[in-house]
């Protein structure tokens, strides 16, 4: 609380609310509101009932609170106080008056002026408790203050009152009086004038007609200059406040002088917890607001139907208790509640003003159109209300508020005016975010779901106080720890369920989708989740059959967010949702029919089957035995320090708001959230919610994020920071950007449709620059090689994937408006010098068969030189970047721990956390194993000292079984003894060796005369079966055509030369960007049989895992280029000879595209499926076409172990033959496109 603050920042009021209430009849409470208000009776009326209550018994000395505690009288006094209430049947202040003690001082002694125009006011600083933990705070009253206080309590039964002082007689106000008056007063002896004296002049000034004055009487406010304080006068006050507060009895009317002193509930409890400002607090009216007011009733139902009262009359509002506090002003509806009505918070468009000297009407107009109802409201409360109206304004809406009089609105007016200017939200921010820079913030990255499932866990059962999840789908039944079957107490609704019955408050946002587009059954995930405990509240929006009558109904755009917030101290943030098909290791495995690493519906495929039927979520999505799953990449992180503090208030906005919007109240009482204060401190790593060790703890981290007024309930504020970061970061950028993310939809146009987000058109001005200035700049970016939709391009239910690709090809290499296009315009022909597009893929053996799928790229990283990072929830494309559609929520991150490394073969410092994220996901990407490199990094301290980093780069032995295997331990917990995950997954990894989600004869210690020896087999084994596949096929579920069982040279002799010559038509180059050929080194891959040795596998013969790592840490220099872009180009040469996989750059049209199944059918195998309905083309090569060579012996796994990583070319070039009419079919074009771009 404010101590020792100036009256001009920490002013406070005590309002009439409270002092119009007696605990006596009605008779008394009208006489005693008469007397405050010139009653006509006068003194002598009141004296009649008021008068001194004697009693006899002594009340019982409670010293303070040690001495309370020494008694053990602190535990019965606290159930007293809860289970009793005060004279207006209110809860009682949960308060020891014992331990306050009261400091009155005059708040300015040498301002007359002022003084004799509003009245002495006097400074009472109090101060509750003793020692570190004590509060002082100060509050503001004036003689008639106490004068009404006392005469409250002089009819309290309960109460033995002090004496109220007697003051100096010659510092009473002088003025006029009748003679009488006058001489009465002079017969009172000696110097001081008593109580009884001092209320015989209060009552004259009130009634001057009983005495026949004609006369105009003085006004209340003339009251309180009756007394000009000295120190005499101000040590009588104090003792007389704190004799007054000590002889209240602990379940007395402690409420009267908790509203005097500005006690509440909720204002006790937060200064408590967060020592720091405090503001003012007392009692006013809301008038009116802008936005919605929070519903406290719901509509009763009869008979089935909804009954609605009309209400004819103006309805009458009560007062509620205000709080100010350091970065928001709270509502109550009584001091002693401890729910909160409302919260209005400050930001960059707070402003506060009293209406009588605000005379510009501009500023109360609200410019959404949709609202002309509220602003006629707002301008009519403006020009008709009083001096004592409080006008507040920020980015949710425009409020007013009454207070008792001109001096009390003044005294909120600056009391919130001097906390705004210290709040950091009431300041422009870097980048227009919301939120300021973090300096000294801890983070760590996360590479895929399994680690960063882990850590989350952990945090999730260590919470103390709250837990915050929005995530845009959550699977309640998601496991976050593998395998399943040995953590069934880690599926997250029964971690949610545990932590709900120990107290923890959990709030959960979810995006309630549109159900026909997009089934994620949120509707089943908030019942089940409310089921679980009274502790959970769940929230969904937005409500869109409720909305349409307002007019503001979403239709289109979603809460894209995914944050988890433990105890305000720690968050989540990334690409991550908690759901299923999201967990996966650094191998991207396929398959999944040994120990089920992928329960359910967590083994998935949306590029063969969306999700559905969520209301099972233990059936498989998909026959697990011939389908593919489609491996998830993604990135998330963690935020300990302030930055995590600036995430919870982001979803603390968003809750009060939707809370807000509900047009009834939740039928489950939802309270509306307070943000916490700034607190600038590390959690030490021996804090039982953190697992994996930081990544660095002194980086600068800035919040950012897209929100709108649908998204964030602003009135026409719209922030799209993230963007903005995007952009300057690439324009600063000085060496190279690294991208990963889900899409890449920029700075192009389609159609009419303009893409406004400038993210392209920054890396487009940078390369020229790049050019101009003969400096080297690279731009890396990997996205997925085709959108995550159902459907294959040509059929008609891939609207969703060709529309995406479209805009993606013209927004990087398609039409005048792309990204290669203007390089090429700009002179710059070979781009592949400044900018390439990646893809990731991976292959297994499933069911005698090689299958092939993408790893889906769902992360949303830029890393800039290595210095700056962008994680979070936002594409690359127009919803999440423009701010109006999509809301999101990332972070920018600058490390000051710095580390050595090598830009353009020049020694730098590069920062620790971005190089450390880069480097691990460019090792994961070409195949190094970067669970041991963590292992070692976590044992010795430093990746240098890995003996890892000796061995062979590649160790083609073991191919077979990596390709298969997934280690579901992360590798801190592996190297961590200590830890209770260890010792409980010790018992796992006795009972089975490794987890071998493949064939049971697929190890890690399989050569390769092995291994094609068992191919050999398994082809005689099927001829022996008449070529038929040893597999049982459902009956709903059926292969349509099936591949013989005989090498594919035995249908005719011309085979083998059509084999060829389909080959030699392909063109390598194309994944080049387009351009001249990368390297005159590299030879035509498609003129001879002779497939092998490849020129990748000699270019890196010899090469250990520390030689490719100094390799990787350049991307500037010529060498990164060629082992990179190379071993890219091999892989995608390698996946196109083995399973013929679209896309790729040599099908540029539709006869390509079905030239190219043709020959996948013909000879590799390929097969089509048919699943719930749904007809996909499997990309699998059978065992039984091999070899594909006759001569030589050649198979596809002679091919596929050479594949070195999942790192491949994206196919740009893919049907870029088809004009966009040809490419998009007509039934593309009845959605709007703003959905898909």
């Amino acid at each position: 609380m404010l101590n020792d603050i100036p009256i001009n920042s920490a002013l406070s009021i005590h309002t009439d609310t409270e002092s119009k209430k007696t605990i006596k009849p009605t008779h008394r409470r009208q006489v005693l509101n008469r007397f405050e208000t010139a009653p006509q009776e006068g003194w002598q009326l009141i004296k009649k009932w008021v008068g001194r209550r004697q009693t006899s018994n002594s009340k019982l000395a409670v010293g303070n609170i040690e001495r309370q505690a020494e008694m053990n009288t602190i535990t019965p006094l606290i159930m007293a106080m809860y289970f009793t209430s005060d004279e207006h049947n209110k809860n009682r202040i949960p308060v020891f008056l014992k331990n306050i003690v009261c400091k009155v001082t005059l708040v300015d002694e040498h301002d007359e002026k002022r003084k004799m125009r509003s009245g002495t006011v006097f400074k009472i600083t109090i101060q509750y408790g003793s020692g570190a933990g004590k509060i002082i705070w100060s509050v503001y009253r004036t003689y008639w203050d106490f004068v009404k206080l006392h005469y409250r309590y002089r009819d309290a039964a309960a109460s033995r009152l002090p004496s109220f002082p007697s003051l100096p007689r010659h510092y009473f106000h002088k003025r006029q009086r009748k003679t009488s008056l006058n001489k009465q007063n002079q017969n009172i002896p000696g110097s001081y004038m008593d109580e009884e004296a001092i209320m015989e002049i209060v009552n004259h000034t009130l009634n001057p007609e009983l005495d026949g004055d004609s006369t105009a009487s003085l006004a209340p406010s003339q009251i309180v200059d009756v007394v000009d304080p000295d120190r005499t006068v101000l040590n009588a006050l104090e003792d007389y406040l704190n004799e007054l507060v000590s002889s209240i009895e602990p379940c007395g009317y402690i409420n009267r002088i908790c509203r005097f002193l500005e006690i509440s509930s909720i204002g006790l409890r937060l200064a408590a917890k967060y020592p720091g400002l405090h503001g003012k607090e007392g009692f006013a009216v809301l008038q009116s607001r802008t936005d919605r007011e929070p519903k406290q009733t719901r509509r009763k139902l009869n008979n089935g139907l909804i009954c609605f009262s009309l209400n004819l009359g103006s309805k009458k509002q009560k007062p509620k208790w205000f709080i100010v506090r350091e970065s928001y002003l709270a509502c109550v509806d009584d001091p002693s509640e401890s729910e909160v009505y409302d919260v209005f918070l400050f930001d960059q468009a707070f402003e506060v003003h009293r209406l009588n000297i605000f005379g510009d009407r501009s500023n109360h107009q609200v410019k959404n159109s949709s609202k002309k109802l509220s602003n006629a409201i707002a301008n009519a409360s403006h020009w008709a209300s009083g001096r004592s109206v409080l006008c507040i304004k920020n980015k949710q809406g425009v409020y007013h508020f009454r207070t008792k009089n001109e001096r009390h609105a003044k005294q909120f007016e600056i009391s919130l005016r001097a906390l705004a200017s210290r709040s950091i939200w009431c300041r422009q921010h870097r980048f227009g975010s919301f939120a300021p820079v973090c300096h000294q913030t801890a983070v760590t990255w996360f590479v895929d779901g399994r680690d960063y499932f882990w850590d989350l866990s952990v945090a999730l059962e260590n919470a103390k106080e709250t837990i915050y999840i929005h995530d845009w789908w959550l699977s309640p039944e998601l496991f976050l720890r593998r395998p399943a079957s040995r953590h069934p107490e880690w599926r997250l609704d029964r971690v949610l369920k545990r932590k709900a019955h120990q107290g923890i408050k959990i709030y959960i946002v979810m995006y309630k989708e549109v159900a026909v587009a997009l089934p994620l059954y949120s509707h089943l995930a908030k019942r089940h989740l409310l089921s679980l405990s009274p502790n959970i509240y769940v929230q969904r929006h937005p409500s869109r059959a409720l909305d349409v009558f307002h007019k503001d109904s979403i239709f289109f755009w979603a809460h894209h967010e995914k944050i988890c917030v433990i105890d305000n101290e720690i968050a989540f943030i990334g690409g991550i949702d908690a759901c299923f098909g999201r967990y996966d290791g650094p191998g991207h495995i396929l398959v999944d029919d040994g120990k089920m690493i992928w329960p359910g519906k967590d083994y998935s495929n949306p590029r063969i089957i969306d999700f559905h039927t969520l209301d099972k979520p233990f059936e498989d999505n998909m026959d697990r035995s011939r389908l593919p799953r489609m491996p998830w990449h993604d990135i998330s992180m963690r935020l300990v320090g302030s930055a995590s503090q600036h995430v919870a208030r982001h979803f603390v906005e968003r809750w009060n708001f939707l809370r807000r919007k509900k047009p009834a109240a939740p039928k489950r009482p939802t309270p509306m959230l307070l943000p916490v204060p700034e607190i600038d401190r590390i959690l030490p790593m021996s804090d039982s919610r953190l697992l994996h060790p930081y990544t660095s703890t002194s980086c600068q981290v800035q919040i950012l994020r897209s929100v709108s007024p649908w998204s964030i309930g602003s009135i026409d504020h719209v922030e799209h920071s993230i963007l903005n970061a995007y952009i300057e970061c690439i324009e600063e950028s000085r060496h190279f950007i690294y991208i990963e993310n889900q899409f890449f939809v920029t700075s192009t146009k389609t159609g009419n449709t303009v893409i406004e987000n400038g993210i392209g058109e920054a890396i487009v001005n940078r390369i020229i620059r790049a050019k101009r200035e003969g400096k080297k700049w690279r731009a890396i970016i990997v996205i997925p090689l085709v959108p995550g939709f159902p459907a294959n391009i040509d059929e008609t239910e891939a609207t969703t994937v060709r529309l995406i690709m479209q805009c993606q090809y013209l927004s990087i290499g398609r039409g005048p408006h792309s990204i290669l296009a203007k390089l090429h315009a700009a002179g710059i022909t070979h781009t592949h010098e400044y900018i390439n597009f990646y893809g990731l893929r991976n292959w297994a053996e499933l069911n005698r068969q090689y299958v092939t799928e993408q790893v889906y790229i769902h992360a949303k990283t830029m890393i800039v030189d290595d210095q700056k990072v962008i994680t979070g929830s936002a594409n690359i494309n127009e919803r999440s970047q423009l701010g109006t559609r999509d809301s999101e929520i990332a972070a920018c991150v600058e490390d000051s721990d710095w580390v050595d490394s090598r830009l353009d073969g020049r020694p730098v410092k590069v920062a620790k956390y971005a190089h450390s994220l880069r480097m691990r996901l460019m090792c994961e990407h070409i195949g190094l194993d970067v669970d041991q490199m963590d292992r070692d990094r976590y044992t010795k301290g430093d990746l240098l000292c890995s003996q890892y980093l000796k061995q062979p780069v590649w160790d083609e032995s073991k191919v077979c079984g990596t390709k298969d295997t997934i280690d579901c331990l992360p590798p801190f917990v592996q190297v961590s003894p200590d830890r209770l995950e260890k010792e409980r997954m010790e018992e796992v990894e006795e009972s089975e060796e490794v987890f071998v989600v493949s064939h049971a004869s697929d190890t890690s210690s399989c050569t390769d005369d092995e291994e094609t020896k068992r191919v050999k087999a398994k082809i005689e084994q099927l001829n022996e079966h008449g070529g038929q596949p040893l597999t049982k096929t459902s009956s709903n579920e059926r292969d349509s055509v099936m591949s013989p069982t005989k090498s594919i040279f035995s249908k005719r002799k011309s085979s083998k030369e059509d084999y060829l010559d389909f080959w030699t038509t392909l063109d390598c180059d194309t994944d080049n960007n387009g351009d001249r050929p990368f390297s005159s080194r590299l030879p035509d891959y498609y003129t001879s049989p002779n497939v092998m040795p490849l020129f990748f596998d000699r270019k890196a013969k010899g090469l250990t895992v520390g030689e490719v790592y100094e390799i990787l840490k350049d991307p500037l220099r010529d060498d990164f280029q060629e082992f990179w872009h190379v071993l890219a180009r091999s892989n995608t040469d390698l996946f196109r000879r083995s399973f013929l996989v679209m896309p790729d750059n040599n099908v540029k049209n539709w006869d390509q595209y079905h030239h190219f199944i043709k020959m996948a059918k013909l000879f590799l195998g390929r097969t089509d499926t048919k699943h719930g309905g749904t007809k996909t083309t499997v990309a699998a090569a059978a065992v039984t076409t091999l070899p594909i060579f006759q001569q030589g012996g050649e198979t596809v796994h002679d091919l596929l172990k050479h594949i070195k990583g999942h790192l491949v070319i994206w196919p740009n070039a893919f049907m870029e033959e088809e004009k966009d009419s040809e490419f998009i079919f007509q039934i593309d074009k009845i959605p709007p496109i703003e959905i898909f771009d």
